[in-house]
C-alpha cells in the first residue's frame, strides 16, 4: 500500500516541510505476523538506516528452531541495555544481544544482533553490512559480499 506522506496517518513530517511539487511516497505495512510471512523467516532485511542490527524475539525463536545443534552451539548471549525507536513508535528496550551464525551470499558469518520484543524480522544495519563487505547494486537488484 503506497500512499502520499501528507495523507499518511503515521506521518510525523510537517506538511510545510514537504516540497509541494515533489511526490513523496511512504510505505507502511502494519501488524506483520511473522508466522504468516514465510518469505522473511530466516531472511534479513537490508536496512541502511538502522543504527544497529536488531531482530524481534519471535523472529529469533523461529530462526533458532531451524538451526542444527552445531549452529546453536555458536550462539553467544550477552546482557545489554539499549533503546531502539522504529518510525514514530515508542522507544523499545533491548536487554539481550546475541551473536548468531548466518549464511549470507553463500558465506558463513557470525553477526551481532540486539533482540527486542517487537514483531520485526532481522534488520541488518549499515555498519554490519559494511563490516562484512557487502555491496548492494540497486541497478542490478543484486547483493554480493566482497572477497576478503
Amino acid at each position: 500500500p503506497n500512499h502520499f506522506v501528507n495523507d499518511c496517518p503515521y506521518n510525523s513530517l510537517k506538511a510545510s516541510m514537504l516540497n509541494k511539487e515533489q511526490e513523496v511516497f511512504a510505505v507502511f505495512e502494519g501488524d506483520i505476523n511473522l508466522q504468516d510471512r514465510g518469505v522473511i523467516i530466516n531472511q534479513a532485511l537490508l536496512d541502511t538506516g538502522a543504527s544497529a542490527t536488531v531482530c524481534g524475539s519471535e523472529w529469533f525463536q523461529v530462526f533458532e528452531q531451524t538451526l542444527t545443534q552445531e549452529e546453536k552451539a555458536k550462539i553467544e548471549t550477552r546482557s545489554c541495555q539499549r533503546l531502539f525507536k522504529f518510525g514514530d513508535g515508542a522507544p523499545v528496550k533491548s536487554v539481550t544481544m546475541k551473536i548468531i551464525p548466518l549464511k549470507i551470499c553463500g558465506r558463513d558469518m557470525l553477526v551481532r544482533t540486539f533482540i527486542v520484543e517487537n514483531d520485526i524480522p532481522l534488520l541488518l544495519s549499515r555498519q554490519t553490512m559494511t563490516d562484512m563487505g557487502m555491496v548492494i547494486d540497486l541497478g542490478e537488484m543484486s547483493v554480493r559480499v566482497r572477497d576478503t
